[in-house]
């Protein structure tokens, strides 16, 4: 079932520009959206949606997650899902869908990307490394 979630960064704007009632949904940190940046939608005419799935430093998962969601869009419009490599964004998109939400994306390669084996960001995968827009506040 998780595979069936994953969708790529090319399938997930090609969504986001077609389908008027389509969402992307940040789920880092508040830190992270400051110090990191966002996805940048406006070419879209769309904005992004800022949800922590978990607070910083504590990681305690946001109590608050469904509720902010329901104020989005309706259960079934779609919701893409990223963070910063495709792990909490994954597990915000199984608890979305398990409440009622079919049509649920997760951008597996996130805003960063995957660590390299220097455990660092490879700087060549996710979002932010791609030729999509971001921005820093």
């Amino acid at each position: 079932m998780i595979e069936q979630f994953n969708i790529s960064l090319e399938k997930a704007w090609a969504l986001l520009k077609v389908n008027q009632t389509s969402f992307l949904v940040d789920v880092r940190s508040y830190a992270e959206w400051s110090i990191v940046g966002v996805p940048d939608l406006s070419s879209l005419y769309k904005e992004i949606c800022l949800i922590e799935w978990s607070s910083f430093p504590e990681g305690t998962l946001n109590p608050n997650f469904l509720d902010k969601l329901s104020k989005v869009g309706a259960k079934n419009d779609t919701f893409i899902f990223i963070c910063r490599s495709g792990a909490r964004s994954l597990a915000a998109c199984g608890k979305a869908y398990d409440y009622g939400y079919k049509n649920v994306f997760n951008l597996q390669e996130g805003f960063e990307g995957p660590l390299n084996d220097k455990n660092q960001r490879s700087q060549v995968m996710g979002w932010k490394f791609s030729k999509l827009p971001w921005h820093q506040n």
